[in-house]
């Protein structure tokens, strides 16, 4: 999991599944080339060959951690399917990754809220940041290195 620490086994489901739908007509499928889904929420399917590829071509070491940065910052290379969110789900400024202080105390705050909940969803935490904006603003400001590598309007 590392920085995506609140996972959902649906969106997870939705991007494997656009995947298969796909099948060889493409290498690699993301939530994360732009971001619509919370950040945090990030997913990518791709096939073993695809990573193997990209891993062999990377020469940039800030990359390295995450090969997923240059095989969509090469689409001339990679067949690339972005998968978007749902209306209700399009939260592109709700942080949900853990990368720094601040985000890290928006998430414990959200286990906290559900604990002993054996599971909770997308839905369950955006409801939980529409009660409680003041805590979710602690993290909004904080400087993004990924975004240098979406398509983001913003």
């Amino acid at each position: 999991m590392g920085d995506n620490s609140i996972p959902d086994a649906k969106v997870i489901d939705h991007v494997i599944d656009r995947f298969f739908e796909l099948g060889d007509s493409v290498d690699y499928v993301t939530n994360a080339l732009k971001t619509t889904y919370p950040p945090g929420l990030e997913v990518s399917v791709y096939r073993a060959s695809t990573l193997f590829d990209a891993e062999s071509k990377i020469v940039e070491g800030d990359i390295r951690e995450y090969c997923g940065f240059h095989i969509y910052t090469h689409p001339e290379r990679y067949r690339i399917v972005n998968v978007e969110a749902p209306d209700h789900q399009r939260r592109p400024h709700l942080h949900l990754e853990v990368d720094t202080e601040e985000d890290f105390q928006v998430v414990a705050a959200v286990y906290r809220h559900f604990t002993g909940s054996m599971t909770f969803t997308l839905d369950d935490v955006i409801a939980f940041a529409d009660s409680n904006p003041e805590l979710f603003a602690t993290n909004a400001r904080v400087e993004r290195r990924w975004k240098q590598y979406r398509q983001d309007e913003d």
